[in-house]
């Protein structure tokens, strides 16, 4: 849209920009089977500043469609793709409330099952510690969940406790975390908290990738089972 033959309604003053731009996600919507509101979050996220849009890949293959990672953006580019295996991990971070299933890898757990948790019920906070010279953040998350490994291997090795999976679930939060920051692409809203922190005329929005990437972004994780399976 911003480079093809729609570009010259963001040409639009902003004022008047709204319901052309309205009329074009609902021509999409009907015409093109496209969800409307996936448009209107990338678009949404796009031009605001303080967080970066995402859009799911999609991998046509053998007559057959699946999501194959996410695409990450800055400034309107696409300039990384999360694996697959870490979206839930970063969608997660992105959103206060969320539920989604995790899987964490055996070759990290120093057993031959991995770890699932079904439904894990995630709760997130982001909190701005300090804005100067780069921003502290800490990300609180509070999960519980259903594991569904094999708990008699996990439970041999100590590792299916709850201080356990939650060292496990944050050293792969952080990872995730590093990856964006390496990308510069925040993707998470870090940015509006550190916006809102210190008012917007401050903030100066065109220079947050280089500040994110900068950032002490520390994450703490507190984990509850809700049964075994």
């Amino acid at each position: 849209m911003v480079r093809g033959k729609a570009n010259s309604i963001l040409q639009a003053p902003k004022e008047e920009l709204n319901l052309p731009l309205y009329q074009l996600l609902m021509k999409l919507h009907k015409n093109k089977n496209l969800t409307l509101s996936s448009l209107f979050n990338f678009i949404r996220d796009d031009l605001d500043d303080g967080i970066e849009p995402i859009c799911s890949i999609a991998r046509f293959d053998n007559n057959n469609v699946s999501i194959h990672g996410m695409a990450l953006f800055r400034n309107g580019n696409w300039v990384a793709t999360i694996p697959e295996e870490d979206v839930n991990f970063m969608l997660t971070m992105r959103h206060n409330r969320m539920t989604a299933p995790l899987y964490i890898a055996e070759k990290h757990l120093n057993t031959t099952q991995p770890l699932i948790i079904e439904n894990a019920q995630v709760r997130r906070e982001i909190r701005v510690l300090r804005t100067d010279p780069h921003p502290e953040v800490k990300i609180v998350l509070t999960i519980k969940g259903a594991t569904t490994s094999s708990l008699n291997e996990l439970g041999n090795n100590k590792v299916g406790t709850s201080t356990n999976i939650a060292k496990e679930l944050q050293r792969k939060y952080e990872q995730v975390i590093h990856f964006l920051q390496e990308n510069r692409t925040d993707c998470l809203g870090v940015g509006m908290h550190v916006r809102n922190k210190i008012g917007y005329p401050a903030y100066k929005g065109e220079e947050w990738p280089e500040r994110f990437a900068k950032s002490n972004i520390r994450c703490t994780v507190s984990f509850t089972k809700i049964n075994e399976v």
